[in-house]
């Protein structure tokens, strides 16, 4: 893990992956960061071209995950502390929170 030999950093996604949601505030377009997301698309490139991995994408992460349930984790960064940008895609199943009595 901590070897003498330099670590390989993971090649950037050639797209920015975007998603379009509404809360309480109106409707939000946000850049998603999750390295996941990204590195999904640089491996299934390889495997289907990149117009089919943007359709594969596109149902995994734009239907498939809504529809079965999932979360975004919401961050900040430093250099922009009033800028939200999605940090994560979380797959979870919704869960009703139970009475605390």
């Amino acid at each position: 893990m901590f070897g003498a030999q330099p670590l390989k950093p993971l090649p950037p996604a050639p797209y920015e992956f975007y998603y379009r949601y509404n809360d309480e505030d109106g409707p939000h377009d946000c850049r998603c960061h999750d390295w996941e997301v990204e590195q999904t698309f640089i491996k299934w490139e390889r495997e289907y071209g990149a117009q089919r991995t943007l359709e594969l994408m596109s149902k995994r992460y734009g239907e498939d995950y809504p529809q079965d349930g999932m979360a975004l984790a919401m961050g900040t960064h430093s250099a922009y502390p009033d800028v939200w940008m999605i940090i994560g895609v979380v797959k979870m199943k919704p869960t009703r929170q139970p009475t605390l009595i």
